[in-house]
């Protein structure tokens, strides 16, 4: 009975393994699909403040020898585009206005002129800046308001110093407002009047805050150091978080930028993989995720407000992230990335685990193929079912035999002598 023992114990072992094992993993995406209907050599992209319902994109793109520059709209979520303006020399930025369900209002900036449209792109007036300059930022703070920022010049016509213009005409004409360079304006600045300035140990401190339109300004408690990019949460009314890239690292705020706290990217040496940009998820107060970029290095995705990191399937460069909503699907988050070996844009609602063109309507991924079985596992797996086939007929005997032993035991048959009368 041992080699039956042995051979029921092996059996089952094996099997146990088997049913054990993990289930197959979705194969990864090694390769995004071929697209064709998007403009390439991206350089922005501005999503409509009501995505959900005018499904509104324009990204601004530039030919390959960084000249001639081009802005195209998609009024479908990006299944179909129209250049709608372009510019013999580069268009260094492109805004929307805070109210653009409303006014339909877009701008951008050449070194040179501005460029403003209130029909979302169909006609345009253009209007000169008031300097010569290199990496200007523009923030349109209401319906005419604007303040243009310049980080560095190059010299020429009047008035060409570094800080902050400001236009309360809609950029018809500028007056020199602060010799700080504004870095960011907080969504709700008619509510709250926040804006964040680089002003090189103007306040005490490399970014100085103010909450009264620049009246004053003020030195956050901690100090992130010299700021490139700042994002507002979509709720930050109510949540008061702000993430910014300072130093070529990743910080965040949660009251208002008074204290900035440091947020580690394990994953990565940082000594050598700086980070680039970043996005946040237009539903970042339910789901807490931003897509951060590190230059030849790769990017990373965080669900849980930058505690754990991990990367996408593909080397997508994350460009914006919308609220994409359809009678068919209901609403889910849909990031844009570029793929950083072929410059296509592309669009994921999973967060990055799958990407599709963006010119394409929303297919749900596919389900991976049917694992097939290994010769060596299907051996595996007979042996252990033949060792239980054969423990199962052994067990049926021996009950059988038991049975037959708790039967009565045969009559012992006697004489009978019948009594003498």
């Amino acid at each position: 009975m041992k080699w039956i023992a042995r051979g029921c114990f092996v059996g089952l072992c094996a099997l146990a393994a088997l049913l054990s094992l993990p289930a197959s993993p979705a194969a990864a995406q090694t390769e995004p699909p071929l697209c064709s209907n998007v403009p390439k050599y991206h350089v922005q992209t501005q999503v409509s403040p009501t995505f959900r319902e005018d499904r509104t994109l324009f990204i601004l793109v530039r030919n390959a020898d960084e000249a001639r520059s081009e802005v195209w709209r998609s009024q479908d979520g990006g299944l179909t585009w129209n250049m709608v303006y372009f510019d013999p020399q580069p268009i260094l930025e492109l805004e929307m206005s805070p109210q653009f369900v409303d006014d339909q209002t877009l701008m951008l900036v050449t070194y040179t002129e501005l460029a403003v449209s209130h029909d979302a792109g169909q006609t345009w007036d253009v209007r000169p800046l008031p300097a010569l300059h290199y990496n200007p930022t523009l923030f349109v703070t209401g319906p005419t308001s604007l303040y243009l920022s310049l980080q560095s010049h190059r010299g020429g016509p009047p008035y060409d110093r570094v800080g902050t213009y400001y236009s309360a005409d809609e950029g018809n004409t500028w007056g020199f407002w602060t010799n700080r360079v504004l870095v960011a304006v907080s969504p709700f600045f008619e509510q709250d009047s926040t804006m964040l300035a680089w002003a090189d140990g103007l306040c005490g401190a490399s970014l100085c805050l103010s909450t009264d339109r620049g009246q004053t300004w003020s030195a956050p408690q901690s100090d992130p150091g010299s700021v490139q990019k700042v994002l507002f949460s979509p709720t930050y009314d109510q949540d008061h978080t702000i993430y910014a890239n300072a130093d070529r690292k990743l910080y965040r705020s949660v009251d208002g930028g008074v204290t900035w706290q440091y947020i580690s990217i394990r994953e990565w040496d940082e000594s050598w993989r700086p980070l680039q940009d970043f996005v946040l998820s237009p539903r970042y107060a339910e789901d807490h995720s931003l897509w951060i970029h590190g230059g030849l290095y790769g990017s990373a995705v965080s669900r849980d407000g930058g505690a754990s990191w991990s990367p996408p399937s593909l080397y997508m460069i994350p460009v914006a992230a919308m609220d994409d909503c359809s009678s068919a699907t209901g609403c889910r988050v849909a990031v844009i990335g570029r793929y950083y070996y072929n410059g296509g844009l592309y669009k994921s609602y999973d967060y990055g685990q799958t990407w599709q063109c963006l010119e394409t309507p929303y297919a749900p991924p596919a389900l991976p193929p049917a694992e097939i079985p290994e010769p060596g596992t299907l051996l595996l797996l007979a042996s252990g079912l033949a060792a239980l086939a054969g423990y199962v007929r052994i067990g049926r005997r021996q009950r059988i035999a038991e049975r037959m032993n708790e039967l009565p035991s045969p009559c012992t048959i006697r004489s009978f002598v019948p009594p003498i009368r």
